[in-house]
């Protein structure tokens, strides 16, 4: 074997072998839950829950107990699993004064999430708010924090309280 040649072999070995390994890929789907980064102690570091709200609908609120969500980061979608056959959507239930994160089984009320820097954005915002007396049909918000999402900003409706601005940070379960 010519000393060219077995150079050559040597250098590409070498060089194979302290290449980089390959950037971590996550699996498609993933068990997710969300906390809440908030300059106020009130709502700071707390999680985020559905509660039942009507037909197939659970509006997400704060508390002490985190739900877990799937999200499938190549179709942009989260589900919660609720034991039936189907799951319901994460998202944003849109053209109302209040646009509360909701659990539906409508996924007419898509929303595209994303993780940016461990955060979640809903159609490329995130400005989430946490706000209490939101007109919720069972009025759980008259003790809890509804959480919701105004993509274009704004504020909500004048007789809800409380309105702090939150962060949603993605912990991977």
């Amino acid at each position: 074997m010519k000393l060219s040649t077995v150079l050559t072999l040597a250098v590409s070995i070498i060089g194979y072998a302290s290449a980089a390994p390959a950037p971590f890929t996550p699996d498609p789907v993933n068990n997710v839950q969300f906390f809440v980064e908030s300059e106020n102690p009130n709502v700071q570091g707390k999680s985020l829950h559905h509660r039942h709200e009507g037909a197939a609908v659970d509006f997400v609120f704060l508390g002490d107990a985190p739900a877990t969500f799937k999200y499938d980061y190549k179709t942009d979608v989260i589900t919660a699993d609720v034991g039936t056959e189907y799951p319901l959507y994460f998202s944003v239930l849109s053209g109302v004064e209040f646009p509360t994160l909701q659990v539906s089984a409508a996924s007419s009320y898509y929303t595209k999430w994303a993780v940016e820097d461990g955060y979640l954005t809903g159609n490329g915002s995130s400005n989430f708010i946490a706000a209490k007396n939101t007109g919720d049909p069972y009025n759980y918000s008259k003790d809890s924090f509804q959480v919701a999402l105004f993509p274009e900003g704004g504020i909500p409706g004048r007789y809800v309280t409380d309105v702090t601005d939150v962060k949603i940070k993605v912990v991977y379960v």
